[in-house]
């Protein structure tokens, strides 16, 4: 037995190892002595079922691949948006791939492999697949896509290959804010305001979406999701109202400005302005405590309650014209000024004249301003108690010629004093008396208090018969006519 002489080798080929073994047989050759050479086939001693078999070597075999996944190029600021893969399909084990390739990706439904090379993927060798994935909203939301793949030849099937591409992230919304109300004019008006919010983004809002307005305050507007425009819900609408006060009719006008949160996604803000229906307006009423008067000189006190009928707050001093009265008092204005529906009180007072009480009244007319809004006229009238009255005495004096003895013929001298006893201007003051010859009169007119005892006088020639009677008697009637009512007479 010979086992060291011979010895061989042999490079094993692609299709050695695709078969899984190598066969082959040899073939000994000796010579004897005598007669033809001698042969025999090798046999395999590992099976003992012949002889005389070939040599069967096992070679043994390792299939595998792998799969390389990337993005060649990419979009990913909205829905629709592509995404376009390389599927790199390598053979790493030592057998040819002979079955088609396919790539299974859990987001691409269908990716696009090429057949095989004709005899098939050597190891070493590589093929490329390709596949699109459009863009979906959850996608933008999440920040990213990654998507996980593998390949197979039906019998073997790569590791899992993913890849992870970041979205173009840009939150954003806008508020438009509007009311349907135009105007004001009263304290406790409620304001309507409507707020339109809408994701103008690529990444949909979600929770609570809250209203910052700076007259309102925080409120929620909306909780739940708002998705990029243009699409279905992308926008969400909420109402607010507004009480309006005092300071917001004196200002003329309310502006409010508001903007939407989400998180931390801030709307630019937005403003309304609505402006005031102004109606400044003052009335005054003139009052008096005192009913009549009637003397000269008397004092009359007033009182002007001046309120404010407007619905703007009067910050200017009040003042009171008179017609009579040419001061009138007024308090300072409250802190912060009179407001609506408030009132103050002015005084003032007024002396009564002579022409007054001869007028049997006074009215006076006063209105209020605060320099700019001026108030309508208001009038109080008191009336005069008149008491008008005359009173004349006579003084008749008998001029006897210087001769000591009464004669007929002599003259009595009389003289009148005529006095206004009354308070108010007589006028046509005249005294009448029957059998005497008057002079002077009528007078114009005689003042309260006013004696006149030059202007009316009167002579008597004395008869016998006076003489005989021992005197002569007779009477005066002053008369005089006072502003209103009957002459008012005398006797002296």
């Amino acid at each position: 037995v010979d086992s060291t002489t011979f010895t061989a080798t042999y490079a094993v080929t692609q299709a050695d190892i695709d078969a899984g073994a190598f066969t082959n047989q040899a073939t000994a050759t000796g010579t004897p002595p005598t007669g033809p050479a001698v042969t025999d086939l090798s046999d395999d001693p590992a099976d003992l079922t012949s002889d005389d078999d070939p040599t069967v070597t096992t070679i043994p075999q390792s299939p595998s691949m792998t799969l390389v996944k990337s993005v060649t190029s990419f979009t990913f600021t909205a829905p629709g948006d592509t995404a376009d893969y390389d599927y790199v399909v390598t053979n790493t084990g030592n057998t040819t791939i002979t079955a088609p390739i396919t790539v299974s990706d859990n987001l691409i439904a269908s990716v696009s492999c090429p057949a095989l090379p004709i005899g098939g993927l050597l190891p070493g060798n590589s093929l490329t697949c390709t596949g699109t994935y459009s863009v979906t909203q959850a996608d933008l939301d999440n920040g990213s896509v990654t998507n996980l793949a593998t390949a197979t030849d039906g019998t073997i099937t790569t590791p899992i290959a993913s890849e992870t591409i970041p979205a173009t992230s840009n939150p954003a919304m806008i508020v438009e804010k509007t009311s349907a109300d135009t105007s004001y004019d009263s304290v406790g008006d409620v304001l309507t305001y409507d707020y339109r919010i809408i994701n103008t983004g690529n990444l949909t809002l979600t929770g609570t979406t809250n209203i910052i307005d700076d007259k309102i305050g925080t409120f929620a507007c909306f909780t739940g999701n708002i998705v990029p425009s243009p699409g279905p819900g992308h926008e969400q609408t909420c109402q607010a109202t507004y009480t309006v006060t005092q300071a917001d009719i004196d200002a003329g006008f309310v502006t409010n400005q508001a903007y939407g949160q989400n998180g931390s996604v801030t709307s630019p803000p937005d403003d309304v302005t609505i402006n005031a229906n102004q109606t400044p307006a003052l009335s005054v009423v003139k009052s008096s405590t005192d009913t009549s008067f009637d003397a000269d000189g008397e004092v009359l006190t007033y009182s002007y309650l001046v309120t404010n009928t407007g619905n703007t707050t009067i910050t200017a001093p009040i003042s009171i014209s008179d017609n009579l009265i040419a001061s009138v008092s007024c308090p300072a204005l409250p802190i912060g000024g009179l407001l609506p529906a408030n009132s103050l009180t002015c005084t003032g007072t007024y002396s009564v004249t002579q022409a007054d009480i001869d007028a049997g009244f006074v009215t006076n007319i006063a209105f209020a301003t605060d320099g700019t809004t001026i108030s309508p006229d208001d009038t109080v009238t008191i009336n005069a108690d008149q008491t008008p009255s005359i009173r004349v005495e006579k003084v008749g004096i008998l001029d006897d010629g210087g001769d000591g003895r009464s004669d007929s013929g002599d003259i009595i001298n009389y003289t009148f004093t005529v006095e206004n006893t009354g308070n108010v201007t007589l006028t046509g003051v005249d005294v009448t008396d029957a059998g005497v010859s008057m002079s002077g009169g009528p007078s114009a007119s005689l003042a309260p208090g006013a004696v006149d005892s030059t202007t009316f006088t009167a002579t008597y020639a004395v008869t016998q018969a006076d003489i005989d009677a021992g005197a002569f008697t007779n009477q005066a009637t002053a008369t005089g006519t006072p502003p209103t009512g009957p002459a008012v007479t005398d006797l002296s």
